[in-house]
């Protein structure tokens, strides 16, 4: 560049520069020597340089918004190239728009499959494998191999009622043949879950043992309004409670005895999985806490010397008597006594010699103790009756009844507990319910006062080892719920079915 044409680009700081044949510094250090003739040069050449850039962006025209096409552009155009704009809704953007077919779009030949396909469904009570497996979406075939390839890996197959089979099937090479089985999961035990896995074209299955803890559960509460439907409530299953009922139906009667104030208690088997699923067994423990005279009522189940399980009062006395107090499932109240009263339906009174028991129609009734079917037919007033001999003189009748239970018949043996019949409203009845009668001798006593002879009684070894189990029944805490008992183990929930 010659001093000429350096004149008339740079400043005059630079033209002198230039003169003298010494190069011009670009770049000064605006820090330094402020005021002196290189510092002005440097601010001079600063402010040059952003003149010329605030010129050169005023230069460059906007882009034209997303809405605004050029006119050569025809609406159809426009219409094709609006949803591939990216820009703001409020300018005509349609970022996300459908784009419409071109003629480079071609139909496929076949849908598209996804490249598995997972399913789920519950295992029958009593069901193959190969079958669930058919309905959970595998052929036949594949159904068949896999049970086949599982029994030679893991012996005889087991299954859990109800418990979840989840299935999934592979990628096929061709519409026409079924997806392979690639994976399997099933409950095959309570304690026990089997997976298998296709790898390298076979099935490996291996069983997955799964965390148990035995512990008895201990249920309490009020009775309320009816200790059924508490008990049901707070956890206890259906079966156990009528038998809770039922084994307390030898020493007090529900329907006199019991008020909304009192507790029931009572301990079951119960096993909880790591999964979280509980199974129950035998009612072991059962009490009932009575306000209105301030006693407990406790039974406990005990196998003496080995042998089978029966209940026991806590001194060592058992249950069973020879006869119950309220023969009927449910402990279901009692609408009439003992004694003289006026009949509803003849308008006289006279002796009722026996206790009524109000119930839906088709209530068990149970007999009240071991015996002999004396007659079981219709019987005038008492319409549908039964009459059971137990030995010592003791008799006892079940009237009005809908019906016999199978099996009962003149002459057969019935247990005690065993459903002989249900409750309906035959002969003289105002309504469906049962009438009870306990007769000593030929003579009608009260079922409900008669003093009846009691079953065995512990002595020994038998009866230390009863009072220690007595004493471990007491001492588990009510109320506990699976998942807090899971957690005293220090197991965590698992997620396997």
């Amino acid at each position: 560049m010659n001093a000429d044409t350096a004149l008339a680009f740079a400043p005059v700081g630079f033209a002198v520069a230039a003169q003298r044949g010494q190069p011009a510094p670009w770049a000064v250090d605006l820090g330094y020597r402020i005021g002196s003739a290189e510092w002005w040069r440097g601010f001079a050449t600063l402010g040059a340089m952003l003149s010329c850039a605030l010129l050169a962006m005023q230069a460059i025209e906007s882009p034209t918004p997303p809405s605004r096409f050029p006119d050569a552009m025809s609406a159809s155009q426009r219409e094709l190239l609006a949803p591939l704009t990216i820009g703001p809704l409020a300018d005509g953007g349609r970022t996300g728009a459908r784009v419409p077919m071109t003629p480079q779009v071609r139909a496929l030949a076949a849908p598209l499959e996804p490249a598995s396909v997972s399913a789920s469904t519950r295992m029958r009570r009593g069901e193959s494998l190969a079958s669930a497996l058919a309905r959970a979406g595998a052929s036949r075939s594949i159904a068949k191999d896999a049970q086949k390839a599982l029994e030679a890996q893991l012996g005889t197959l087991g299954f859990e009622g109800g418990a979840a089979l989840h299935v999934t099937l592979g990628r096929r090479l061709s519409a026409d043949e079924p997806r392979p089985l690639d994976a399997l999961s099933f409950r095959a035990a309570f304690d026990k879950v089997v997976e298998a896995r296709r790898l390298g074209g076979q099935l490996l299955a291996k069983a997955i043992p799964l965390q148990v803890v035995d512990a008895p559960a201990r249920i309490e509460g009020s009775v309320g309004s009816s200790l059924y439907v508490a008990a049901r409530r707070a956890g206890v299953p259906a079966g156990l409670v009528n038998q809770y009922v039922k084994l307390l139906s030898f020493g007090v009667d529900f329907q006199r005895d019991v008020v909304a104030s009192d507790r029931f208690s009572l301990v079951f088997e119960r096993k909880i999985a790591e999964t979280g699923e509980v199974r129950t067994g035998k009612l072991l423990y059962a009490a009932l806490m009575l306000k209105k005279s301030g006693k407990t009522l406790e039974l406990t189940g005990f196998s003496p010397s080995g042998g089978a399980l029966e209940y026991f009062h806590a001194d060592g006395v058992s249950v069973k008597r020879m006869l119950m107090k309220t023969p009927i499932e449910g402990g279901f109240r009692q609408t009439s006594g003992f004694g003289m009263r006026r009949h509803p339906i003849l308008g006289y009174s006279r002796m009722h010699k026996g206790i009524d028991f109000a119930a839906p129609t088709g209530t068990p009734v149970l007999a009240s103790g071991a015996g002999t079917v004396a007659s079981a037919a219709f019987n005038s007033g008492y319409g549908n009756v039964i009459v059971l001999s137990h030995g010592q003189g003791f008799q006892t009748r079940y009237a009005h009844l809908r019906g016999f239970a199978r099996g009962v018949r003149t002459g057969a043996r019935v247990e005690q507990g065993q459903v002989i019949g249900y409750v309906g409203t035959t002969g003289l009845s105002t309504g469906p319910h049962l009438h009870y009668e306990v007769y000593l001798k030929g003579a009608a006593v009260n079922p409900a006062d008669s003093k009846l002879p009691t079953g065995r009684w512990l002595a020994g070894r038998d009866l230390a080892n009863f009072k220690a189990q007595l004493a471990a029944m007491r001492a588990i805490s009510p109320n506990v719920s699976p998942a807090e008992v899971l957690a005293e183990h220090d197991i965590k929930p698992s997620s396997r079915s």
